[in-house]
């Protein structure tokens, strides 16, 4: 059995490319795709309501933090 690499005092840590090939039919080509574009719209989606949260989170502190200022709670 060949030693993990990394597990080698000679490891320098470089990252290497590797190019992968695989065969399959059209219809899982096709689905394969399809759960990659879900996954990706998803990952958009989740991006844009964490980025509208932190807007409202920060107009709700610049609100609180005005009313505090002006000595108002």
């Amino acid at each position: 059995m060949k030693a993990d690499r990394r597990s080698d005092s000679s490891y320098d840590g470089e990252v290497e490319e590797a190019r992968v090939a695989l065969k399959t039919d059209p219809k899982t080509l096709q689905q394969l795709s399809s759960s990659s574009d879900a996954v990706k719209a998803k990952r958009n989606k989740n991006g844009l309501a964490s980025l509208e949260n932190a807007i409202k989170q920060a107009k709700q502190e610049e609100v609180e933090n005005s009313k505090k200022k002006n000595g108002k709670k």
